[in-house]
């Protein structure tokens, strides 16, 4: 696969957009993910987006000179895709392409995911209304924490925050987030930027 990397389209961009330059997208694959991030972020590349399914994370890194936009798909803190797009580039066509048709067949597949997680969610709320029982409910609404250990802290908020998580009290470097609708109770220990712990603890934690 040919390797694609960042090249300056006037002599008067920034100093960013030169170290860019040296970036090989290509290269990050394989990589541990904070590696990763933090080459893309001495690139000049900040994070504007992050999601997970399935235990993958998808993160989405943007470039502003010149325009370039980076998704790595990371699996256990390593990064295991790479799709990257720049727009200043005409011989990038097909890549562009390539990577439009890779997301579409993702959005496909997700849309798909999402679809059948519907049903079950049906299902299992339908069950509950004829046994009465809350076990199938509450598994449904739980959230998936240990992908978080290891990812910037910004991201994990972030996530925590779009997962119905509401930070509830804190000590020094811990902080304790419960999620109302799971009854989850998260404890989460920040070092250098970086989620070094995370785990699920007693509901009292949270009180």
């Amino acid at each position: 696969m040919k390797k694609l990397a960042l090249t300056a389209i006037t002599c008067g961009l920034v100093a960013t957009a030169a170290h860019a330059d040296l970036l090989e997208y290509e290269d990050l694959n394989g990589m541990r993910a904070s590696r990763a991030e933090d080459k893309l972020e001495d690139a000049g590349f900040q994070q504007t987006d992050s999601s997970i399914q399935n235990g993958n994370w998808y993160k989405t890194w943007r470039h502003r000179h010149p325009s370039a936009e980076v998704v790595l798909t990371e699996r256990w803190g390593k990064v295991t895709d790479v799709n990257a797009t720049d727009s200043t580039h005409e011989d990038h066509k097909d890549d562009h392409a390539a990577h439009w048709a890779r997301d579409r067949n993702r959005n496909i597949a997700l849309g798909a995911a999402a679809v059948a997680a519907l049903g079950v969610g049906l299902y299992a709320m339908n069950h509950k209304n004829q046994t009465g029982s809350h076990q199938a409910q509450d598994h449904a609404m739980r959230v998936e924490l240990s992908t978080l250990n290891g990812a910037r802290a910004a991201g994990g908020e972030q996530f925590l925050n779009n997962n119905g998580f509401s930070n509830v009290r804190h000590d020094g470097l811990t902080n304790w987030w419960f999620n109302q609708a799971s009854g989850q109770c998260a404890q989460v220990q920040t070092w250098n930027g970086r989620y070094t712990s995370v785990q699920e603890v007693d509901i009292g934690h949270c009180k």
